[in-house]
């Protein structure tokens, strides 16, 4: 798959569940991404199309309580192709996340480089 950047993410507003599209550059629709709706543990489809007959990847949290959650992360067959992993205590003021190989080695972590940002947000989705 040649990816084509940058991708734009749509994101459906007036839905049930939460549903983004992600697009090339040229608007070919590359993954549509679907929440499941009342899941105790939070799950995410991501399709290769629109129509969801085509499961691309599915994350599956590890708990009910999102502090500290795992999302392993498999492939259509069902297959573990990694995993993404909150810290709990160093998340509440900068996300955290370390992401894993299939084999649960951290691969690399992603970091919030301003956590004001994520606080304005917050406050501006409030009004």
């Amino acid at each position: 798959m040649t990816l084509n950047f940058p991708l734009t993410f749509r994101f459906k507003l007036l839905a049930l569940a939460p549903q983004i599209f992600v697009e090339t550059q040229s608007g070919e629709l590359l993954l549509y991404v679907r929440q499941k709706l009342l899941k105790f543990k939070e799950e995410v489809n991501v399709f290769a199309d629109e129509a969801q007959s085509n499961l691309a990847f599915t994350m599956k949290a590890d708990r009910v309580i999102d502090f500290r959650a795992r999302y392993t992360i498999t492939d259509g067959a069902g297959r573990v192709i990694g995993a993404i992993k909150q810290r709990g205590m160093k998340s509440l003021w900068k996300a955290h996340f370390d992401i894993e190989d299939a084999f649960g080695r951290e691969a690399f972590f992603i970091e919030e480089e301003n956590p004001w940002t994520r606080m304005l947000n917050g406050l501006i989705e409030e009004i």
